[in-house]
């Protein structure tokens, strides 16, 4: 299916494949790839890893096809390189696509949505740092506590335990299989809590579990969480200790966003998500934002 691509559609660090094409020398070859930048609906910025002993991309190449997937759809288009950057990192300008091809690659349909959640984890994780990151970390829970650290934290404390295990998040996308979830990141001097607004009523005292180290140690994948959200239902539907295992995990600057499958969920979650699903095809295009 062929649409516009807007600039949610490229983050920066997310891994693209290109493959040369045209007239090139080396046409046909192919090498992941990182978006640095985009300017909409010029440019496409991307950085120009060795290949060889050289660049991958030279000032003679013209042509390129990108793929990547994003949020569950493989996206690809044709691009045309513009330039050839040395200095001070080694870049590749792209135009910027006019439309690309999709294709869904999920086995569900999602609902997009904002449903606040709660995440539980296990108590027996560990978070990686050294003493002294440790040690800053400690004093700065001292320090929103009013206090003052006296003394390093002990492992146990350090990780998350029976009073320091649950997390504020959104759920951004819904199936009935499984859902993307926004965390955000708190370390101090982050920047304002765009796009994640719920942030600023997160309590103060709490907010050192949602130090980017921190968040580190808790979204692995392949490890797994319980969750607690209500479906947005007249009256809500709630849901208690839903086990989930995390699948994917992305750091961006002011968030973690993480996709997470259901493990076993029950029967009545799967019809309310259905129906959410079916009502949105229904009645709202563009889709509804629930929540």
């Amino acid at each position: 299916m062929s649409k516009r691509l807007t600039l949610a559609h490229f983050p920066l660090g997310q891994d693209i494949l290109i493959e040369k094409c045209g007239n090139a020398r080396d046409a046909g070859s192919k090498k992941l790839c990182k978006i640095v930048g985009a300017m909409e609906p010029q440019y496409l910025f991307v950085h120009n890893p060795p290949e060889g002993g050289k660049l991958f991309f030279s000032e003679s190449d013209r042509f390129c096809i990108v793929r990547y997937l994003h949020e569950g759809v493989a996206i690809g288009f044709r691009a045309t390189v513009l330039s050839v950057v040395g200095n001070p990192l080694p870049l590749a300008v792209l135009s910027y696509p006019s439309s690309c091809e999709e294709a869904l690659v999920r086995e569900a349909m999602r609902l997009e949505c904002n449903i606040p959640a709660r995440l539980e984890f296990s108590p027996m994780r560990e978070e990686p740092g050294t003493d002294a990151e440790v040690a800053v970390q400690a004093a700065g829970d001292a320090c929103q506590a009013g206090g003052a650290a006296t003394e390093k934290r002990t492992a146990e404390e350090r990780v998350p335990g029976s009073s320091d295990l649950s997390l504020s998040a959104r759920m951004a996308d819904l199936s009935e299989g499984g859902c993307r979830i926004l965390v955000p990141i708190l370390d101090p001097g982050n920047p304002e809590f765009e796009p994640l607004p719920f942030a600023k009523d997160i309590p103060p005292g709490v907010h050192t579990r949602y130090f980017r180290e921190r968040l580190a140690a808790y979204f692995i994948a392949d490890e797994k969480l319980r969750m607690e959200f209500d479906l947005p239902f007249d009256p809500p539907a709630p849901f208690c200790d839903i086990v989930a295992e995390i699948r994917w995990v992305k750091a961006r600057s002011t968030f973690y966003a993480t996709g997470v499958r259901f493990v076993d969920p029950p029967m009545d979650l799967k019809e309310g998500v259905k129906k959410l699903i079916e009502a949105q095809r229904k009645y709202f295009s563009p889709p509804l934002y629930f929540g």
